[in-house]
C-alpha cells in the first residue's frame, strides 16, 4: 500500500471517529446548530467543547504544561551551548543501526508522525533572525559554512499576547484529519471534487484524487492551489507539493 493511499485510509478512519463522537449537535462553519443523527465537526476545530468553543481551535496559541523559561520572562530567547554542537553531539545518528524491538516496521514512525502533523503545526511565517553559529573547526562538521553562521528565524509570537511569547497551533488539536482536509473552506473546497466559486453545496463529497492519490498542488488547471507548508525538498520544488 503506497503512503498516499495509507493516509486517505487513515484520514478516513479519524474523519469517522470525529463524525461519531457527539451524536446530538450539527456545526458547520458559518451555520447555527442543528439536531442532526450524527456530528460534523467544524472545519477549525471550535465548538467541539461547546462549553468551551475556542480549545482547540486552528489558529490559537498552544497550550502551556509548563512555565516559559525565557531569559526576561517574557520572550527573550535563553543563552547557553551552541545548538549545532548539541545537535551534532546528541542527535547524530550516522552509523547507527536503528532497529524496532517489538519489530514493527518503519510505517509506526511514518504513522505517528502522521497523527503528530493532525495535531499541531506552528505558524511558519518567520519571526525574528536568530542565526545559529557555524564552528568550521568542530571535527563532526562534514560541510563548509562561508557564513559563520545557519540562517535560522523564530516562530513568530501569538498576536496578542500581552505578557509572555506564545505560538500559534495552525491545526485543530483534534484527530480530525485536519492535516487532509484543512482547517477553511478555501482549503476543502479546492481539494473536493466539483467547481471552486465559493459555495460547498456545490461540490461533491469526495476529494478529488487523479489515479488514487490527493492531488498535487498543480492538480487544478484554472484555479491556483491555497497556500501550503513547504519543507525538506519540497522547498526546492514546490510544483510537487
Amino acid at each position: 500500500m503506497t503512503m498516499s493511499r495509507l493516509l486517505r485510509r487513515g484520514a478516513g478512519l479519524a474523519l469517522a471517529g470525529a463524525l461519531l463522537a457527539n451524536s446530538d449537535v450539527v456545526v458547520s462553519r458559518g451555520f447555527r446548530p442543528r439536531h442532526h443523527p450524527f456530528v460534523l465537526r467544524t472545519l477549525d476545530g471550535s465548538v467541539n467543547n461547546r462549553e468551551h468553543p475556542d480549545w482547540g481551535r486552528a489558529g490559537t496559541p498552544y497550550k502551556r504544561v509548563a512555565p516559559a523559561t525565557y531569559a526576561d520572562r517574557a520572550g527573550t530567547m535563553l543563552a547557553g551551548p551552541n545548538s549545532r554542537a548539541v545537535s551534532n553531539r546528541v542527535f547524530n545518528d550516522l552509523g547507527t543501526n536503528l532497529f524496532s524491538e517489538r519489530s514493527l516496521s518503519q510505517w509506526v514512525w511514518a504513522w505517528g508522525q502522521f497523527l503528530d502533523h493532525d495535531l499541531g503545526l506552528r505558524d511558519e511565517t518567520p519571526g525574528e533572525s536568530a542565526p545559529i553559529a557555524f564552528d568550521a573547526a568542530d571535527p563532526l562538521e562534514s560541510f563548509t559554512n562561508d557564513f559563520g553562521s545557519m540562517s535560522f528565524a523564530r516562530t513568530p509570537a501569538a498576536p496578542g499576547a500581552t505578557k509572555t511569547r506564545k505560538q500559534v497551533n495552525t491545526l485543530s488539536s483534534f484527530i480530525d484529519a485536519s492535516n487532509v482536509y484543512g482547517t477553511t473552506q478555501q482549503r476543502l473546497e479546492w481539494l473536493r471534487t466539483g467547481p471552486v466559486d465559493g459555495q460547498l453545496a456545490n461540490n461533491a463529497a469526495t476529494l478529488m484524487l487523479p489515479d488514487g492519490y490527493l492531488p498535487r498542488v498543480s492538480s487544478r488547471k484554472d484555479v491556483a492551489a491555497p497556500p501550503v507548508d513547504l519543507m525538506g525538498a519540497l522547498a526546492g520544488t514546490p510544483e510537487r507539493a
